[in-house]
């Protein structure tokens, strides 16, 4: 039962994460995916903020680099940047998140790397 709770964990992000952590007293493996699904979100949501933020620059340079040359294909590849490095940061969260239900389920204590040692700590 308890690989059930550390998996349900990551389902609904943070949310789920806090309910297992919460509900979860007994059990080490579960408390820990609650609180490293809780910061995972945390994570991926200010790297979200961060990545979009450079992409937006980058595609901005790239079409106004793109006019001052007049270099009309640049500027479309440059309009089409940001959506492409968010996609593919997304997809990155996305497995991320399913090697965590993954070894959840197979009842792991797979750390992350920077908040796996906090979600340790701070599950104890």
């Amino acid at each position: 039962m308890g690989n059930v709770m550390a998996a349900v964990a990551y389902i609904f992000n943070w949310l789920s994460g806090l309910i297992v952590f919460l509900i979860s007293k007994d059990d080490k493996v579960a408390r820990f995916h609650g609180m490293q699904s809780i910061l995972l979100t945390i994570t991926y949501f200010v790297i979200f903020i961060v990545v979009a933020i450079l992409a937006f620059i980058l595609s901005m340079v790239i079409v106004i680099g793109a006019g001052a040359i007049n270099v009309p294909m640049l500027a479309t590849i440059g309009a089409f940047t940001m959506p492409i490095v968010m996609i593919l940061y997304l997809l990155v969260v996305f497995l991320v998140w399913l090697w965590c239900i993954w070894q959840a389920w197979n009842d792991r204590i797979y750390k992350l790397p920077l908040i796996g040692g906090l979600a340790e700590k701070w599950s104890k």
